[in-house]
């Protein structure tokens, strides 16, 4: 429904940002995936629902656009045979979840495919879902402190394929026959256990007193930085604005 790209790869696609937004796929749509989303360097989902109208659809979230690096949180996948599928063909690919659900999936919740990819993940709760996590050969992944319960059936929670690795620390889960199959490393025995905090919120300078105009500044594109930096040391500003003419 909303893709970032839709060539092959790109590695100028800094800053991509899909944020506060619903993505509803609809019914009768078995092929859908709500958001293929790709950013190279620095980029992030956020406050993000991604929902199928009958459960089915390939993904709630694909990526398997070169490049993938980012941080994405509060997101929450309804449905769809794949939550979250993390495939890429080449290229550095590494992307940090934190408090994600996911929930109703036909197939996985999180995958982590073949080719390198790498995924860091902490406070992801998976509900009703035959597997929480498959992480296949090639790919490596962390989970820390998640939740999962199984559907009526379910064999392992964490699958990891030969020559694919995932850490786990601080996982709980119901409703499966195993918690794990495949090398999957299972802690405390391997960890050093120093906790994670969570990310202070980014929240949007409220005052707008304290917002400076750029364009105040004489700003000029190209050659503004000079203008940029004495917005920036402005004594009242805690936040800059620009207009279309100075993208």
């Amino acid at each position: 429904v909303v893709a970032f790209h839709q060539g092959l790869w790109s590695n100028v696609s800094q800053g991509n940002f899909c944020e506060n937004l619903t993505i509803a796929t609809g019914r009768r749509n078995p092929g859908a995936v709500a958001l293929r989303w790709n950013a190279a360097n620095w980029g992030g989902v956020r406050n993000v629902l991604l929902q199928s109208g009958d459960g089915r659809g390939r993904a709630g979230l694909l990526m398997d656009v070169p490049f993938v690096e980012g941080y994405l949180r509060d997101i929450t996948v309804d449905g769809f045979d794949t939550g979250i599928e993390l495939d890429v063909a080449n290229g550095a690919n590494v992307a940090v979840l934190e408090h994600v659900t996911l929930k109703g999936q036909a197939a996985v919740g999180l995958r982590v495919g073949k080719h390198h990819a790498c995924l860091d993940a902490r406070k992801l709760s998976f509900e009703n879902v035959p597997v929480a996590v498959q992480v296949d050969a090639g790919a490596q992944a962390v989970l820390l402190d998640s939740r999962a319960s199984g559907l009526a059936g379910a064999a392992a929670a964490l699958v990891a394929a030969e020559h694919g690795h995932l850490f786990v620390s601080g996982f709980s889960c119901t409703g499966f026959a195993s918690v794990t199959a495949g090398p999957v490393t299972e802690i405390p025995a391997a960890s050093l256990m120093i906790g994670a905090r969570d990310m202070p919120p980014l929240v949007p300078e409220p005052d707008l007193s304290r917002w400076a105009d750029v364009q105040a500044y004489g700003t000029t594109p190209p050659r503004s930085s000079g203008r940029w930096r004495a917005a920036s040391r402005s004594c009242s500003c805690r936040a800059w604005r620009m207009s279309s003419t100075a993208q």
